[in-house]
């Protein structure tokens, strides 16, 4: 069967997966399920032969090789992001892709990193848990992967940080005034790519276009390995459970932002869990042989489904303090998550895919001759409207750019650019005027291209999208046009590769130029020195090239030459861009993608009854206990690992059968049979679930009433307390939050006793403090509201879960006396 798969590879349609993946801290198990299988089906789609696969996974392997062979697809993973839990598996696989090696058994690593027992702190190490088990766990993974085996193929990792330590960028408002602000965000770039293309300078001074390949991910070079390792923990490091890590074994991977020192950072799901934008950045930029479907896989371990809040049922004097902290922390993330959302969404309605395809389309169609003709002459007409504009909006663009290396980025409008000046200068980035009416967009360019960068590449762009529907729609002749869209979308890739060494060019400027003449003759400088209107003009002429000659072989008439082609693209260049927003006349268009959201949505046919149907994404143990209980248990870990392998095949085979529901339930009912043969019978799966329809303080007492839990608990409140108890280096940036504990140590010490089991223990702190505030009171009365949360929070010890929960508990307790005390005196 591998055989007979591996003859069809090359002429199957690439599913191409970009995928972003949520944080989530011990949901990083059912992260590793859902890599696990994404990693089968990619591998099994290329014809990889069965033997290569564990032999738990040889049938559902083969499910997805008879699978892909029916339906003629090859799927590829090319770009990942990763945050917290989702940067440890995305780095996994990323590294598993880039070197053409087996995927690591996630099965066993998560088995082992995830032990609640080896991973809590036994010292007053600044953290709960030793990140360094993490860290060493994944380093042997790493190392144990195995050298390129020549199956690599090109991915690009992002993986986020949160530095403790943000530089701040300084801003000026519209009368001089200077302010800062800080910016902690972090994203680190990994990249294998052997056609990686640059655009740079050679010895003799002369500009050209060079292959550099990118090998970030390769198994003999120590350091990027201790960077790719670091930079997985430092994502993972969640706050308190973790200590932070420097992040200067990195600093070379670091994407944004650039130039500033290297600081401590912590988990990245901070500022950024949904990290959309580096991935629709670089989608753009990846080489296009044949026909593709490019789709955006959201990875995120919930069910997607939010409640109504009942919070606002509440009287607000009745709403606990622990509530509205929660709250306050959540919000942040409710904000990152919903700016993605509407980041996405305004990417995909200004795609590609919008009204330059519909009108060259129309153009390009039989008949359309007389339209075209009208269309040109119109185009015509607005080319010194389009060139008013689009020197506008290059000035504006320019002056951005060499803003950035100022010392403050200026907070006002920018003047509208007056072109006038401008347009009467020899401009290489712009059009010529309008001599006779169609002469200016009828002739393209001889030997230079005078139309700038933009415009090339949404020429290019939409030669490819054109040429690939209609490849689409001859689907029998796609391997004769394969090396004609792959030509297409290299000369794309230079077109990019220009525009990224123009930008840096600009950026780098010392200062910005006060006049639009002045800004007008920088950017002549970098282009001519940089020979852009050649190199340019090279790429679009050779891009036309081969979509004529395709069109030939197709028995298109409709063009009698390459430049009549191109005219055709001008024209609909200037009729949708002449009055448009100067950022959008020179912002690159986004490629067309497709939007997948992957989560614990669904039960699947062997689980799907009425007990369980309003059980949700809480199936998942690694949801429960503040998403920290999979760390509890060995056997909990299993299940979730094995429902992230159930969840991944169910959403898969959205893509790969789109229209028919009852052959889809088939084929997942049979894969999700082969996925439990391998990993734990539906029995097990079935007690699982009745366990876990409960809420979490009955899962925790459950838990604890044995032996293994009883320990993990006792240890939990030890390196607890420890952490709380332990003296910090004195500094002079001693916060307001040492002050605090400072004040409540004393009162921990006194209170530990180390024959009370842990749940006593904490109590008995609570209690402690409670008598000791009273007696610093002098016998006054204690307000209502203090002690009513005081008594909730001591009652709520055993309910709110394992990990944080202990020391959440007694943190929040000491904070409020601290603050209570000087009040009521």
């Amino acid at each position: 069967m591998a055989d007979t798969r591996s003859d069809t590879v090359g002429t199957a349609e690439e599913v191409r997966l970009a995928l972003v993946l949520n944080g989530g801290v011990s949901l990083a198990v059912w992260m590793g399920g859902v890599t696990h299988e994404l990693d089968l089906l990619r591998r099994a789609s290329r014809g990889d032969p069965v033997e290569s696969v564990d032999l738990k996974d040889r049938s559902s392997f083969l499910l997805w090789q008879r699978l892909t062979a029916e339906k003629g697809k090859r799927v590829l993973i090319d770009v990942i992001a990763g945050t917290s839990a989702g940067g440890l598996n995305g780095m996994l696989l990323a590294v598993s892709i880039g070197r053409g090696a087996g995927q690591a058994d996630l099965r066993k690593t998560w088995r082992e990193a995830a032990e609640l027992d080896r991973l809590l702190a036994t010292d007053a190490s600044g953290s709960l848990m030793r990140g360094e088990v993490i860290e060493e766990t994944l380093a042997k993974v790493v190392r144990d992967m195995g050298q390129d085996s020549g199956q690599a193929e090109p991915v690009t990792l992002f993986l986020t940080a949160t530095a403790l330590d943000g530089r701040p960028q300084t801003y000026a408002d519209g009368y001089g005034g200077e302010f800062d602000v800080r910016d902690h965000r972090r994203i680190y770039r990994f990249q294998h790519d052997p056609q990686w293309l640059t655009y740079r300078r050679g010895p003799d001074r002369a500009w050209r276009i060079e292959k550099r390949p990118r090998t970030d991910f390769a198994g003999d070079i120590g350091d990027r390995n201790s960077a790719l390792v670091q930079a997985a923990r430092a994502t993972a490091g969640f706050p308190v459970a973790f200590a932070p890590v420097h992040e200067f074994p990195m600093r070379e991977y670091r994407e944004q932002p650039k130039g500033i020192p290297t600081s401590c950072v912590m988990d990245g799901g901070v500022l950024t869990n949904e990290p959309f934008r580096p991935v629709l950045d670089a989608i753009g930029s990846r080489r296009m042989d044949g026909q593709v479907e490019r789709i955006l896989v959201y990875v995120a371990p919930s069910s997607g489904l939010v409640p109504q809040e009942k919070i606002g049922q509440t009287a607000c004097h009745d709403i606990l303090w622990t509530e509205a902290a929660t709250n306050a922390m959540a919000y942040p993330r409710e904000s990152n998550l919903r700016s993605s959302a509407e980041d996405l969404s305004n990417r995909l309605r200004t795609s590609v895919g919008d009204v330059q395809d519909r009108l060259f389309e129309r153009l390009s169609g039989q008949g359309a001759g007389e339209l075209a003709d009208q269309l040109l002459y119109h185009a015509s007409a607005l080319i010194d409207e389009y060139r008013r504009g689009r020197a506008a909006a290059v000035i504006w663009d320019a002056r951005q750019m060499m803003a950035s290396s100022q010392r403050a980025t200026s907070l006002v409008s920018l003047p509208q650019a007056n072109p006038e000046r401008v347009l009467d200068q020899c401009v290489s980035w712009l059009p010529p005027a309008r001599a006779e009416p169609v002469d200016a967009v009828a002739t393209p360019f001889h030997d230079h291209w005078r139309w700038g960068i933009s415009p090339a590449e949404r020429v290019i762009r939409l030669l490819m999208v054109a040429l690939h529907d209609r490849v689409r729609a001859c689907p029998q002749r796609q391997d004769r046009f394969r090396s004609t869209v792959g030509e297409i979308s290299e000369q794309l890739r230079i077109t990019l590769a220009v525009m990224d060494a123009v930008r840096a060019d600009l950026c780098e400027l010392a200062h910005a130029q006060d006049s639009d003449v002045g800004v007008a003759d920088e950017v002549c400088r970098v282009f001519e020195e940089m020979k852009l209107p050649e190199t340019l003009g090279a790429a679009v002429r050779t891009a036309a090239r081969a979509y004529h000659e395709a069109l030939r072989l197709l028995g298109d008439t409709r063009w009698d030459t390459p430049e009549e082609l191109v005219s055709c693209c001008l024209a609909v260049e200037v009729l949708t861009d002449a009055f448009a927003p100067v950022s959008r006349v020179v912002e690159p268009l986004t490629p067309r993608f497709r939007f997948l959201r992957l989560g614990p949505d669904d039960l699947g046919p062997l689980f799907w009854k009425d007990q369980y149907a309003d059980i949700g994404a809480r199936k998942l143990y690694g949801l429960r206990l503040n998403h920290f209980g999979a760390f509890v248990n060995e056997a909990w870990r299993a299940s979730d690992f094995t429902w992230g392998r159930l969840d991944a095949a169910h959403h898969l085979l959205r893509v790969l059968i789109e229209h028919s529901s009852s052959e889809r339930r088939r084929w997942e009912k049979e894969l999700h049979t082969a996925i439990l043969a391998g990993e734990i019978d539906g029995e097990q799966m079935e007690a699982n679930l009745d366990q876990l329809k409960g809420e979490d303080s009955v899962l925790l007492d459950d838990f604890i009433r044995t032996e293994e839990g009883t320990h993990a608990l006792r240890k939990t409140t030890d390196s607890a307390l420890r952490l709380v108890l332990s003296e910090p280096p004195v500094t002079e940036r001693q916060g307001s939050t040492q002050r605090v504990l400072h004040r409540v140590r004393p009162a921990l010490r006194a209170a530990l006793d180390a024959d009370h089991r842990p749940a006593g223990l904490a109590q008995k702190v609570l209690r402690f403090l409670l008598r000791r505030t009273r007696a610093q009171l002098h016998t006054r009365p204690m307000p209502t509201d203090l002690r009513q949360a005081l008594r909730r929070d001591l009652a709520g010890v055993r309910r709110v879960g394992i990990g944080l929960a202990v020391l959440c508990a007694v943190l929040g307790a000491g904070v409020a006396l601290a603050i209570a005390l000087p009040l009521v005196r």
